[in-house]
């Protein structure tokens, strides 16, 4: 009889296993925002980092996927049920690089940081980040 091996369980054991490795010295493997959605369980509390498409400002703290995901949902009204929000990170612990971050809005950056949850309660608003996971940013550097 063979044992089935869950895919999705050996995602998130190799998006683990990448991130400490980050941080253990090696090679600088960096992850993708929607690998952090996808495994934010899993990566909660580890150190990361995390390329995107960087959105800041005073209404604005957010890492995308790319561009494109962010161009789909701004400068109209979307859902906040709806899945185009699915590939979006907020940044938190944001003033000490606020502006670094600034500088780099709207450019592809490499984020470094703890990847954290802030759990909202039912009809909470957030104004400047579109998700409740994202990453306590401790440094930033813009993507060649």
């Amino acid at each position: 009889m063979t044992d089935r091996v869950n895919p999705r369980g050996v995602v998130s054991l190799v998006l683990l296993l990448s991130a400490s490795y980050v941080y253990g010295g090696g090679a600088r493997e960096s992850l993708r925002v929607d690998d952090i959605l996808e495994s934010a369980s899993a990566l909660e509390g580890k150190q990361v980092e995390v390329r995107g498409f960087l959105r800041f400002g005073d209404d604005t703290q957010n890492l995308w996927t790319s561009k494109d995901a962010y161009s789909a949902v701004s400068g109209r009204y979307v859902s906040p049920e709806s899945p185009l929000w699915n590939h979006c990170i907020s940044l938190f612990d944001t003033k000490k690089l606020r502006a670094t971050l600034l500088r780099y809005d709207s450019s592809y950056v490499l984020v470094r940081g703890r990847v954290t949850r802030y759990r909202r309660d039912a009809g909470d608003i957030s104004f400047s980040s579109c998700s409740e996971v994202g990453i306590t940013i401790t440094a930033i550097a813009v993507v060649k």
